[in-house]
């Protein structure tokens, strides 16, 4: 929620279709009246985490007292998931998961995103793999230690390297 709003996916105006964060957000409104806008949504943040948490503490103790397991083995025996949501919740997490999927991970932006993302990734693998020379000393030098003839132990090298990379590294080297 937090990346979506500050990256202009959605507004709180569009959050208040989804039962919870409609109903802590009317609470924030009511007892904070003035909050400025990026006070409003960490709150916003910390009490959907803390309503979740909450409600996954109580149903998995009425659980618990329900199927009064006495063992981790009666609790992997019970014939049910012990630690869970509510019924309740889960409709409104399941709610919140195809709002994100929809407004945010799907969006065009986000898919031109990782599209883009994919190319740079196989772009700097290639280069690396082709001439692991390119690579700084240390990862370099373990390419070198491992065989630079094993193919499979210098992917994993390049891999490992570019996986350490940042966002912003990794398009800075690719161009």
């Amino acid at each position: 929620l937090e990346d979506g709003i500050k990256a202009g996916y959605f507004s709180f105006d569009d959050l208040e279709s989804l039962s919870l964060p409609k109903r802590i957000m009317a609470e924030a409104r009511a007892a904070y009246p003035d909050l400025e806008r990026h006070r409003f949504l960490a709150y916003l943040i910390r009490e959907m985490i803390g309503a979740m948490v909450g409600d996954v503490i109580a149903e998995t103790r009425r659980r618990l007292a329900e199927t009064k397991p006495q063992s981790a083995e009666g609790v992997r025996l019970c014939g049910r998931q012990i630690v869970d949501f509510s019924d309740d919740m889960l409709k409104s997490v399941n709610e919140l998961r195809r709002f994100l999927r929809t407004r945010m991970y799907q969006s065009w932006k986000v898919l031109r995103t990782r599209h883009k993302s994919k190319y740079i990734v196989r772009d700097l693998f290639q280069a690396f793999f082709d001439d692991y020379r390119c690579m700084p000393n240390r990862w370099r030098e373990a390419v070198e230690n491992a065989d630079p003839e094993n193919k499979v132990a210098k992917a994993r090298f390049v891999a490992d390297y570019i996986a350490g990379m940042t966002d912003r590294y990794a398009i800075k080297e690719h161009q």
